[in-house]
């Protein structure tokens, strides 16, 4: 393969070909920084490899071979940038190079046709995209909790220490894993119907013996309010599509994090992902969120990078990726944070950059069972759900009866305008005796039907008027 074969898109930038062609010229050593020329971020396999590759030795393979090279970590960042490979096996040298050049070049061909513009930027590529989706119908989205938590999202379940968010996401582990065997509510509000979803819910803090006596006492329930279903169906069920790792199993490759000190995804990034392909697995719950990276938590530019992890593995297994995480920073909350969003402890990147979060907020329980109150503080491909509570009976969640609908709660907004024209969003909350949040919401909700109007512009001071 000579030199002359090679494009400026087979460099990973012009400046990194203009060194390569000096090089080969003056026949020197491959310099450092040509090797992030064909991997930009070169590991040390590939470095070594690289580096005896000298081109005046007389046991060098010569220019050839390293041409071979650049042009084989070309075609696999094209087909890395088209999805039909995973980033790991951009490392992967033992495919062979005419098989992966030939997928690349197969699949370019298939998509643009013969193109021989030398930009990564192909504008054919860009019409194709756009005129699908001007002229076809985009594929519905896919939900692990209908209506709620979408597949192929990263988000967080927080809460303080003793909110029960590992229980609740045994709980989802367990019912979705039942399917069709017991169609059941997770946390009494949300409906888990259809076939049985594989989930896999890894604990790099609690042992074995803490994961049994939940896992037992959840199914024990389970069994209990669907006694119309047998036991052992239940057991069945959750025993082919619930995957569990108590730290023990999460300790025995000698990996604990996702990502190191520097923020990189480690190997055990690609561990999780490869499990869960091979398993079909699309819910993937790592708890907590303290224990998986050195990165201090409240660094963004670490708490960015942790989620940049989580999508690496929502993007090789196409499943929904959850991290446990405690709540704190409750004093920035105000006017404009009715969900929760900055409710998490640690860097405000972990929320700006997830797609997901539910929030487990403690109340007091007057000596009763444990009560809290969920908020959906951050959604996608999917409307929030209204905040809403529950009592905990362990191992058992029980939705307070007290919880209205959202038109309910509209109307009853609305109404409540109606009577007293001029209102504030204070009064209609004293009133209906309902949280500051939820009238907040039916308010704007009203508002946007345009079945309400606020007389001095939008907010909670104005007086409102039946529009």
């Amino acid at each position: 393969m000579a030199l002359s074969s090679l494009a400026p898109t087979d460099f990973y930038n012009s400046m990194h070909e203009k060194i390569f062609r000096a090089m080969a010229d003056t026949k020197s050593v491959v310099p450092e920084i040509l090797l992030h020329s064909m991997n930009g971020n070169a590991d040390e396999g590939m470095k070594a490899l690289l580096e005896a590759l000298i081109f005046d030795s007389a046991t060098s393979p010569g220019i050839d071979h390293l041409v071979k090279i650049l042009k084989d970590v070309s075609a696999r960042r094209r087909l890395i940038e088209q999805n039909e490979i995973s980033n790991a096996a951009y490392y992967n040298l033992e495919m062979p190079v005419v098989e992966i050049t030939g997928r690349a070049e197969q699949f370019q061909k298939k998509i643009l046709g013969e193109v021989s513009d030398k930009t990564f930027w192909y504008p054919a590529e860009s019409r194709v995209l756009i005129t699908r989706m001007l002229t076809t119908e985009p594929e519905p989205f896919n939900f692990v909790v209908p209506g709620l938590l979408p597949k192929g999202v990263c988000g967080f379940l927080y809460g303080e220490g003793g909110s029960y968010k590992s229980l609740a996401a045994l709980w989802l582990g367990v019912q979705r894993a039942a399917g069709f065997v017991a169609n059941s509510k997770w946390l009494d509000r949300f409906e888990i119907t259809g076939p049985a979803g594989r989930s896999m819910f890894c604990s790099v803090e609690d042992q074995q013996v803490d994961i049994h006596h939940r896992v037992k006492a959840i199914v024990d329930r389970f069994a209990e309010m669907r006694s119309d279903v047998s036991r052992e169906s239940i057991v069945d069920a959750v025993s082919e599509n619930f995957h569990v790792f108590p730290r023990e199993r999460w300790m025995q490759d000698g990996f604990e994090h996702i990502i190191d000190a520097d923020g990189k995804p480690t190997v055990k990034t690609d561990l999780v992902s490869q499990y869960a392909k091979d398993q079909d697995i699309d819910l993937i719950v790592l708890d907590t969120l303290s224990r998986l990276s050195l990165v201090d938590e409240n660094d963004n530019n670490g708490g960015a990078r942790l989620v940049s992890a989580l999508e690496r593995i929502r993007d090789d297994t196409g499943a929904a990726v959850l991290v446990i995480a405690h709540s704190g920073k409750i004093g920035r909350q105000g006017k404009t944070d009715t969900h929760g969003q900055n409710a998490m402890r640690g860097a405000s990147a972990l929320m700006d950059n997830a797609r997901f979060g539910l929030w487990f907020r403690s109340l007091p329980s007057k000596g009763g069972p444990a009560k809290l109150e969920i908020l959906n503080a951050k959604t996608f491909r999917a409307m929030r759900a209204e905040p809403f509570e529950v009592t905990v009976d362990y191992p058992a969640f029980t939705l307070c009866e007290d919880v209205d609908t959202e038109d309910d709660l509209m109307d009853a907004v609305v109404a409540d305008v109606r009577a007293n024209p001029g209102t504030t969003q204070h009064g209609t909350r004293k009133r209906l005796k309902k949280k500051q949040t939820i009238i907040s919401q039916a308010y704007r909700d009203a508002m946007e039907e345009c079945l309400i109007i606020c007389k001095g512009g939008r907010g909670k001071k104005g007086g409102y008027l039946i529009a």
